[in-house]
């Protein structure tokens, strides 16, 4: 019996307690936008407090701006609020303000922003790591394309030089002075053109198979790993009234 009591009463006392922890700042706010002459007091109090969130201090800032705004003080209450950025550039805006404060606070937020920006650094260039597959596909198709440029003159000249040896062919059995001249210079051309052929299947050969060998690897290589990217965490923030004690 004597621990029923003892718990009852500590309902009684904790729960009533935990209520009014519960919404100082909703009971600050009112008083701000009742224009309570003790308000700044409160709100300073709060303040005092070291163990605040960046949040909470940024919103008991933005009601201590909202003070000095309805006594008609803008400077004061544009820096207080500038302090409230600081610690909260998303900070949001707390009390009945009308529509030309609220786009007041805005502007300010805006103003405030665009300097903290222009003091940052450039954001860092990211090298994105190199595709040496890209190198690996030109040299191979040049080399396929010079090996292939390389055969076709060999059949062509493989068949100019059969050609010449036809005609040489033709002429035998004729001895005067100038068919032996002209079959000399058909022998000399038919020398000529298969040399070149014989020089241009080889070298077609030599850099096809070069060509082979380097495509197969460059497609057999393992692709770069894709640049790094920079995430902002604040693009999706969402900032809820901490109905707290402080």
């Amino acid at each position: 019996m004597f621990y029923i009591r003892l718990l009852c009463l500590f309902c009684l006392l904790w729960f009533p307690a935990q209520a009014l922890a519960a919404a100082p700042l909703r009971q600050l706010t009112e008083k701000v936008d009742n224009l309570d002459p003790k308000a700044m007091s409160e709100v300073e109090r709060y303040l005092q407090d070291s163990s605040l969130t960046a949040q909470e201090r940024a919103q008991l800032l933005q009601l201590k701006s909202l003070i000095h705004l309805n006594n008609v003080r803008t400077v004061e209450a544009r820096a207080l609020f500038e302090q409230a950025l600081k610690s909260d550039p998303k900070v949001p805006l707390l009390g009945n303000l009308s529509p030309n404060n609220r786009a007041k606070y805005e502007a300010w937020r805006k103003d405030f922003l665009q300097r903290h920006l222009l003091r940052r650094p450039p954001p860092r260039r990211v090298i994105p790591p190199q595709d040496h597959r890209l190198t690996g596909r030109i040299a191979y198709g040049v080399l396929l394309g010079l090996g292939g440029a390389a055969l076709i003159t060999g059949a062509i000249t493989s068949g100019m030089a059969a050609g010449q040896i036809d005609a040489y062919n033709k002429l035998q059995g004729i001895q005067d002075p100038e068919t032996t001249r002209k079959k000399a210079e058909i022998h000399a051309e038919a020398k000529t053109m298969e040399t070149i052929s014989i020089a241009s299947f080889v070298g077609g050969g030599v850099l096809v198979i070069a060509g082979v060998i380097v495509a197969v690897l460059t497609e057999t290589a393992k692709p770069p790993p894709p640049p790094p990217t920079e995430t902002s965490h604040s693009k999706n923030e969402t900032h809820s009234l901490l109905f707290r004690s402080f």
